[in-house]
């Protein structure tokens, strides 16, 4: 059985994150992405659980997901692509914040590690937001 789109750039992001690990973090790609949805970034946010967030770059959207007890992926927030206007990353002592900003005045944010994903994620946005094809 071929792999979807969604499951192919899952797994290629998932080899450049310490932080993502886990049986939970393969069903993102069935259960919050479409089948031919890419990835073109992602960040774990730094909480002190085990069921921690993150925030996807997609070619459609931008999701910030969090699992459940259960294991399952749950939407708490997204933005179209074309609604989105900018991202901007503080740097902090420990952890760093990622933001997003909507065209219509909404944000979305998440604390991160400081381990570079943050500064990724936000060069992906403002690359596509400046009107640059997808880096995939």
């Amino acid at each position: 059985m071929a792999m979807t789109r969604a499951q192919q750039t899952l797994m290629e992001e998932m080899k450049l994150h310490r932080h993502f690990g886990g049986s939970s973090w393969f069903s993102v790609a069935t259960e919050i992405l479409a089948a031919q949805e890419g990835i073109l970034a992602g960040v774990v946010g730094a909480t002190s659980v085990e069921n921690e967030p993150a925030l996807f770059v997609t070619d459609q959207r931008v999701i910030l997901a969090k699992p459940r007890l259960s294991g399952a992926w749950k939407v708490s927030k997204e933005f179209a692509a074309a609604d989105v206007a900018g991202a901007e990353l503080t740097k902090r002592m420990l952890t760093n914040k990622v933001t997003v900003h909507s065209r219509f005045g909404d944000s979305l944010s998440l604390k991160t590690h400081d381990d570079g994903h943050g500064d990724r994620l936000v060069d992906v946005i403002r690359h596509l937001v400046a009107g640059g094809a997808p880096p995939r």
